[in-house]
């Protein structure tokens, strides 16, 4: 029964699956620094404009230097 949903066909010689050249790509981290609260309500703002999901956030933790919260982000990104 499974077999049914295999699909045997030959993939087109026209698709080129060989990945992007690496300098076409770019890293950015982003950091955002504030109560616990206003960081959540800004991740879950990103996320409901389909920016980053939640799970790519790092947990909350302490900023070193000014005692209030942060929580990173890394994001690549294609660059035309």
């Amino acid at each position: 029964m499974a077999e049914e949903f295999i699909d045997d066909r030959p993939i087109s010689p026209a698709l080129d699956l060989s990945p992007l050249p690496q300098r076409d790509r770019e890293t950015v981290r982003i950091i955002l620094v504030g109560s616990q609260h206003g960081i959540e309500a800004i991740i879950y703002r990103l996320f409901i404009l389909r920016f980053a999901e939640i799970h790519e956030w790092s947990r909350l933790q302490p900023e070193p230097h000014s005692g209030k919260w942060m929580s990173v982000m890394t994001k690549s990104l294609w660059l035309p």
